[in-house]
Order: C-alpha cells, then structure tokens, then sequence
C-alpha cells in the first residue's frame, strides 16, 4: 500500500513519485509485485536491480494486456517470449549492448515465473513423460546408485551419441539403431576423444544399448560389440606439482575483499585435506563442530561422510568468512555467491574456476590448473613425507588402498633407493 495507508512496502521505497507507484500496482502484475520484490531483497539485490525489475515486470504486464489477457492465469509462454523479441528491438535501437540487455531481461522474467509458480499464481507446465534416455538416467541413479554427477557424465556421452545419429531420443528412433551407426560414432569419438574420455564414452554407449535391449527397443543387444580402450594399471604420472609451488597460491589471495576470504577458506580446505571441489561446494555449517575441533564432509562419488580434525589455521580462514565476507542469506551452505542472489556456490566446477584464477595470480606456470591439481600434490606430498599409503588412501576417501599406488611412482627419493646402477645396467 501507499505511504500514509499503512506501513511502507518495498516498492513505496523505490519509487517516489506516486503516479509511477500508480501505474505500477494497476498492471496485470501489480498485485504481485511487492511480495516478489521482497524476495528479491532477501536474495542481496540492490535497489538499481530491484528498479529494472519493477520497470520490465509492468511493462511485460501492460504489453500482455493489451492481447486480450486480464488475469495472470491466461498469460502463457508466447506472450513472453513475444515480448522479449519486441523488448530486444528496442534495445537494438537505444543501447549499445542489446544482447546483454536482453538476456538480463529473459533472466528477470525467468525469476518473476518461478516466483509466481511456486506460489501457486501460475501453473507450472506439466513435466512431459520420461523418454528412453530419461529411463536410463533414471535407472543409473535408482538401481545402480550412482551419484548425479556420474550420471550427469554419461548424459553428456549419451547427447552426443545421439546427436550423431541425428536421433530425439523417442523409442521410434532408437529402435533404428544398428551396428554401423555404433561403429560410426566410436570411430568418430575417436578424431575427438583421448583415450582415457573414450574409454567413458563406450561405458555410457554400452550401458545405453544394454538397457535398450533388456527393454525390448533393440531386437539385438548391440552393447557386446562396443570395446572399451585398454588401460593398463598405473601407466600415467599424476597431476602433481611441488608442494612449495602449491602453497604460493595463498599468498595471491586479496584478503580485504569478501571474496577474497571466501576465496581463502576454499583454497585452505583444499590444501589442507585435499577434498574434491564438489564436497567442498557441499559443506554446510552443521559440518563444522567447532567445540570439538571436528569438520566433516560428504563424498562425492558416494555420499558417505568423513571427519577432519579443525585444524587452526581452516577454523581462523572459515571464521574470517563466516564473520566479515559471508552476506545474509537462509542458505546453510558454507560458501555464497558474493553477488546476488546470496545462494550456494552450485557446482565444483566453481571451485576449480578459482583455483585456476589464483594459479595464475601466482605465476603458476602447469598444464592442469583446477582444484584436483592441490588433490594429487598433497597426495604425493604426504608420499614423500613417509605416511602409510593406507592413510594418503583413507584421507583421499577411496575405498581400494591401491589407488595410491598411482602417487608412488613421484616418490622420487625412493626410487633412487631401488635404481640399478649406470655401470649395472649398460652391456
């Protein structure tokens, strides 16, 4: 309501003028608008976001009125997606950058749907039924228990599998599927792939076709045919740098930024316990038990728990965060967005996308950047420091004590031990 009616709202404190307040409340979004903006307000935005919000919001409400639509239950997807091409026209004629224009005001109506959806305003598009290849994603997660970002990998295969054969994934197409288009597409991965991404790329192809199979799309299980590459145990070197190189990276943090004590307590997470970025993404506050000095993280690979002691030098880097850079928000999540909306970071990928950034701040000069770099370098680290591979295992969170043995090939001071002589070796 307008001031002097009862107690301000959000848009009495953006717009001043009365007849723009007017307008405002009278379009087909009005009623809606101040309960949105408050939501917004809680996400971190500011008042200039909040004022583009509120001046597209009546413009989409007045533009959608005037085809005949009186109440917001009969505005359907055309209506915005026609106004946005209109709204992309006129950006094209008074701003130098219409396209990023364009796509804030697509992100914008983005969230006024999702407002209103969730709220029961507008009816949320019924999901379509699930395909073939949503079964088999299904069944990856339900029946194999694979966790989402195994499943999000054979997704991706599967995509381009399909787009090879030029198939939408209906049960029609799939059932077209012969042995030469198989071929075809693994001789094509081939020209694309390395080995190691080939050898995911048949997994996903034949675990497709076997599923296609058991479910009477394919007269013929086409999976014996698919051939994985070789891989021959312990046949590559890690990804690893010296330690001393790893720990310049915290010394290129800015920590008068909030970003930059985010950005620190991430990178010391990393270091110290060589996490994978995905479970550091995952921590929330409930993991850190600070009367007993215990932090604890969820696997990524299969959503067991760990437990760290707190060490002083992470409490004091995550206290820093928690008290003077982490912005209000409901999240439980450790690490926000700087940036509104104040929400968890997402995805690990993020995570290596800042690893990558301080790498180069520092004048780290690697051919792998990301955050699994500081992973195998503490591995081969705490190698060379005597530990038992046992425990490098355990802390790693593998479940096979061999996989260690991939580090101890960089144990240079041990293999000089065993290495035969010059004069030994030469006839």
């Amino acid at each position: 309501m307008d001031a002097g009616k009862g107690e301000p709202t959000v848009l009495d404190d953006l717009v001043q003028k009365q007849s723009t307040r007017i307008r405002h409340r009278a379009s087909l979004f009005g009623p809606y608008l101040d309960d949105y903006l408050v939501d917004l307000r809680r996400g971190g935005y500011g008042r200039k976001v909040l004022r583009r919000n509120v001046s597209l919001i009546t413009r989409l409400g007045e533009y959608i009125a005037e085809q005949g639509v009186r109440d917001v239950g009969g505005v359907r997807r055309e209506h915005v997606a026609t106004f946005l091409q209109c709204e992309r026209a006129r950006l094209e004629r008074t701003s130098s950058t219409p396209a990023r224009l364009a796509s804030v005001a697509r992100h914008i109506l983005d969230g006024l749907q999702r407002h209103l959806e969730a709220r029961g305003i507008l009816c949320r598009p019924q999901p379509p039924a699930l395909g073939m290849i949503d079964e088999f994603c299904r069944s990856l997660a339900v029946d194999r228990g694979l966790q989402p970002c195994t499943v999000e990998g054979y997704r991706h295969f599967i995509d381009q599998f399909l787009r090879h054969l030029g198939s939408d994934g209906s049960v029609a197409s799939l059932s077209r599927v012969r042995l030469e288009d198989v071929d075809g597409f693994i001789v094509a991965a081939g020209g694309t792939y390395c080995r190691r991404s080939m050898g995911h790329a048949c997994t996903a192809v034949r675990g497709l076709l076997r599923f296609l199979y058991r479910a009477n799309v394919l007269g013929q299980d086409l999976s014996t045919a698919v051939v994985r590459p070789w891989f021959y145990a312990l046949e590559r070197l890690p990804c690893a740098l010296p330690w001393e190189t790893v720990r310049r990276v915290l010394d290129a943090v800015d920590l008068s930024t909030a970003a930059g004590r985010r950005d620190r307590a991430i990178l010391m997470l990393l270091v110290t316990y060589g996490v994978r970025p995905g479970e550091v993404v995952k921590l929330r506050l409930e993991d850190i038990a600070w009367r007993r000095d215990v932090i604890r993280f969820r696997r990524s690979k299969n959503g067991r728990p760990i437990f760290f002691p707190l060490t002083r030098d992470v409490g004091e880097a995550i206290a820093a965060y928690l008290r003077q850079g982490r912005p209000p928000t409901t999240a439980r999540e450790v690490f926000i967005r700087v940036h509104a909306p104040h929400v968890a970071l997402g995805r690990g990928s993020v995570v290596s996308g800042l690893v990558r950034q301080y790498f180069a701040r520092a004048g780290i000069q690697s051919r792998h950047t990301g955050a699994y770099v500081i992973r195998h370098s503490l591995a081969v680290h705490l190698l060379r420091k005597r530990h038992p591979l046992k425990t490098i295992t355990d802390m790693l969170g593998h479940r096979d004590p061999s996989v260690a043995y991939h580090y101890a090939k960089l144990d240079t001071e041990d293999l000089r031990d065993v290495a035969l002589e010059v004069r030994e070796v030469l006839p």
